[in-house]
């Protein structure tokens, strides 16, 4: 069995997952099922971080964090750089208040990647990224981001996976829910999630194991269009939304209320409409059979005069205990509607 290390790197929320718990609640947790040393590497203020608050990714080459990072993984002891590496990268970007494609965001990753797996000196086989993207309810541009996510989790070469393990927080860091930071139990919640989709790509490399090399010139297959799978309550009835939205300035916030009681905590949108793809919500309960009311509250609605400058959300299919409503519409955004499990005619209110 091998060591392995977890390089945890992003702005603000990367700061206070380490600083609040959730990553030394994670490295725990993984060493207890690893049955290994985990070594988080993590480090802010200093000339060698490897978090940065308040900055945009597509300025760190030329703004000195990507220097700073480089600099952290060079002084590591050679034993340490040894290990398989782990990048967990918390997405809160001030990039989406600039201009960019999911071209140019995608070749900036590359050739970040490759400068970090060369200071490692390993290549991508033992160097998996896990991208965590995390609500920022500021600037515009996010879908370059996800679609980039998306096209190098497609790619087998560079060995990548997308989490949504941060979707679904209260966001209340700043004193109040929906803000631009996790609070303490967002730490700790997210350390939670993460802690089994992490035992699963670490296993292999703590073993020894590492994944063939992709072929030479074999395009990876095109990954379809998906949104986040959310969880929140518990018992024995489940009530199953499709969402999504029309993001601007932000994503669409959005809590649910099933019987006049609140299920989970904010939720925040991350599927765009216009790709085709949908957020998977599943809230628990112990409602029992019969008719129930769902209250779908949309927390930021905004609109500047334009379809282009309009947030909206959408909530296209819902389903109680396997029975789906059927009078939901593709184009429903909001309020209130029935479901059952004892009839298929539920109406919309």
């Amino acid at each position: 069995m091998q060591d392995v290390n977890v390089l945890v790197r992003g702005q603000s929320n990367a700061l206070l997952f380490v600083d609040r718990g959730g990553a030394h609640a994670l490295e725990r947790a993984l060493e207890q099922a690893l049955g290994v040393n985990v070594h988080l590497i993590a480090e802010w203020g200093t000339p060698t971080s490897t978090i940065h608050s308040a900055t945009a990714f597509m300025k760190w080459d030329s703004g000195g964090q990507q220097q700073s990072l480089l600099r952290h993984i060079e002084a590591l002891p050679a034993e340490v750089k040894a290990n398989p590496t782990l990048t967990l990268w918390m997405h809160n970007e001030y990039d989406q208040g600039l201009s960019f494609t999911a071209a140019d965001w995608t070749a900036a990753v590359r050739a970040d990647a490759a400068l970090v797996r060369g200071a490692l000196g390993q290549d991508a086989a033992t160097t998996p990224y896990l991208f965590v993207p995390v609500q920022y309810p500021h600037g515009r541009n996010w879908q370059p981001i996800g679609e980039g996510m998306r096209e190098l989790a497609a790619d087998p070469a560079f060995n990548a996976s997308i989490s949504h393990a941060a979707q679904g927080l209260r966001m209340d860091g700043d004193g109040f829910p929906g803000s631009s930071h996790m609070g303490d139990a967002d730490a700790r919640l997210v350390g939670q999630r993460l802690g089994e989709s992490l035992t699963e790509i670490l296993a292999p490399l703590a073993s020894g194991a590492t994944p063939p090399p992709q072929p030479e010139g074999v395009a990876p297959a095109p990954e379809a269009a998906a949104g986040a799978w959310l969880e929140a309550g518990a018992g024995a009835d489940t009530l199953v939304l499709q969402v999504s939205q029309d993001s601007y300035l932000g994503d669409a916030l959005y809590t649910v209320r099933v019987n006049g009681r609140q299920v989970g905590e904010v939720f925040a949108a991350t599927a765009e409409r216009a790709s085709g793809a949908s957020d998977t919500v599943v809230l628990r309960g112990d409602w029992g059979p019969g008719e129930h009311l769902v209250e779908v509250t949309f927390l930021n609605d905004l609109w500047h005069g334009t379809p282009e400058t309009d947030r909206n959300l959408y909530v296209t299919s819902a389903t109680y205990n396997e029975v789906p409503n059927e009078a939901l519409g593709a184009t429903w955004w909001g309020g209130a509607f029935t479901v059952s499990d004892a009839a298929r005619d539920a109406v919309l209110l």
